[in-house]
């Protein structure tokens, strides 16, 4: 079984990465002796950014957005070029949009240095200069190299070890190890594709399922996924970092984050803080998901091991216990016609390592525990757009959220519930009190982030949208709970 020390969901550094990526400065004029700051604003109040040497004013770009989706970042930059610089020195091939972002928290989180590969440029001609837009994909030399590798033996674990040696890029997970031991080829495929059709075949136990993706630091993160929906409980530790002000000195003592117990709201006491939810907006795309993948799935395939068919179904995983006192994503309540959408995969003959075949003996059945779990929990989930960058989103972290609503939203919610419940009214006061939060107990609980998004505007300041998601749900309490804290 595969287990970390602590027992937690927590993704740890395994390696550190060897890739360098160069350092980028602003460049200065030496005869007036005026070298900037660069521990104050350079890529804390906006994204500093770097085409071909040329650095993107703030006031020129228009719209900017870093995605953490997908397996590695991209960006997204649309500005205006008003002296048409950029024509002297247009990028071509192999050509790199650099990017450099402080943390709010500057002593305890690392910085953001990415460079990019150019996927488009676009363009057009304006009478105030040209309109560009370009898209961009972190960039990793060999990753989509056509490169045999071979590992005779060993687990998925430390085969994606030893590619991240290759790319000279970390790794990071939540486990020490798989149970899943093979000989594993790369036949003149990509580094990436290896990378992923490992992930999709790795297995530790029943109860397990993973996904691997980079980061914004360069580290191969390879998360065991099941474990990060396993928390609850107290709030965890984390940092409140200050909301961004383009005039905060990030050289003064006590201005960084000040560690706390830790969760996302819109309660307004936290408005000055990057953990405040300035809107939020559920999202449910369950009816895909089981139209395309039914609600469980069979494994089908012909075992030469014992020269027999086999055949092992795939219910997506949920929360010991949730049953009990949560909404499980699985069908209408009381409507049972649910469990004949039912999927299957034949995969063909398997040899396994038991028998000197080389495949380990879980492979097909892990290729689709992988695969529902990883779709199931992308049915429904909550989206919310914070005040800034915090330092403590990661993807996949597990992180506990506090909704809240007032003044006229608390009072018809109230109302609602009451009349529902059949319950007695209580005295308007109790909701309509502007210092009275209610809570609602349907939003608020314990996430796990799926992405985000860092987005920045002209005359505007960095937002960061966060994608959440949650396997089961609470069982609606139409009154919710009146809150009275101010």
């Amino acid at each position: 079984m595969a287990v970390l020390g602590n027992n937690s969901s927590d993704i740890l550094t395994v390696k550190e990465p060897a890739l360098v990526v160069e350092e980028i400065k602003e460049s200065y004029n030496e005869e007036s002796g005026s070298e900037p700051d660069d521990t104050k604003l350079i890529g804390y109040a906006n994204p500093f950014i770097k085409i071909n040497g040329l650095r993107l004013a703030y006031d020129n770009i228009i719209k900017f957005k870093l995605s953490s989706a997908g397996f590695r970042p991209s960006i997204n930059i649309q500005f205006l070029d008003p002296d048409d610089m950029l024509d002297a020195d247009f990028p071509k091939d192999g050509d790199l949009i650099e990017l450099y972002m402080r943390s709010p928290n500057n002593n305890k989180y690392k910085k953001i240095r990415i460079d990019f590969d150019i996927l488009g440029i676009s363009s057009n001609q304006l009478k105030t200069g040209t309109n560009y837009n370009i898209r961009g994909i972190m960039r990793i030399p060999d990753l989509l190299s056509d490169i045999t590798l071979q590992y005779p033996s060993g687990t998925s674990y430390n085969h994606l070890l030893e590619v991240c040696d290759k790319l000279k890029i970390g790794f990071a997970s939540n486990i020490t190890d798989t149970i899943d031991e093979m000989p594993r080829f790369n036949a003149k495929n990509t580094i990436q594709d290896f990378i992923q059709k490992t992930t999709e075949t790795s297995y530790a136990d029943d109860e397990s399922f993973f996904v691997s993706y980079v980061d914004m630091f360069y580290y191969l993160n390879y998360v065991e996924v099941n474990r990060c929906f396993q928390v609850e409980g107290p709030l965890p530790d984390g940092d409140y970092d200050g909301a961004t002000f383009s005039n905060q000195d990030k050289g003064n003592e006590g201005s960084e984050g000040v560690q706390q117990k830790f969760m996302l709201s819109n309660h307004k006491n936290m408005q000055s803080s990057t953990a405040f939810i300035m809107s939020y907006s559920l999202f449910n795309n369950a009816g895909d998901i089981w139209m395309k993948d039914g609600y469980k799935r069979y494994a089908d395939f012909y075992n030469m091991d014992t020269n027999e068919f086999s055949s092992f179904f795939v219910d997506p995983l949920t929360t010991t216990g949730a049953e009990t006192d949560n909404v499980i994503l699985k069908g209408r309540a009381g409507d049972e016609s649910y469990q004949n959408q039912v999927k299957y995969k034949y995969f063909g003959r398997s040899y396994s390592t038991q028998n000197e075949g080389n495949l380990h003996p879980n492979y097909h059945y892990a290729k689709i525990q992988n695969h529902q779990n990883n779709t199931e929990i992308n049915k429904m989930g909550l989206v919310v757009a914070l005040n800034g960058v915090c330092s403590s989103i990661l993807k996949y972290k597990s992180i506990p959220v506090s909704i809240f609503k007032q003044g006229a939203h608390a009072k018809n919610r109230r109302m609602a519930g009451d009349e529902l419940v059949g319950r007695e009214m209580e005295t308007e006061e109790a909701y309509t009190d502007p210092s009275g939060y209610l809570q609602d107990t349907f939003l608020s609980g314990w996430y796990v982030v799926k992405d985000y998004d860092i987005v920045w505007q002209k005359n505007g300041s960095f937002t960061q949208i966060v994608y959440l998601v949650r396997r089961e749900w609470p069982l609606p309490y139409p009154g919710g709970n009146i809150n009275q804290s101010k």
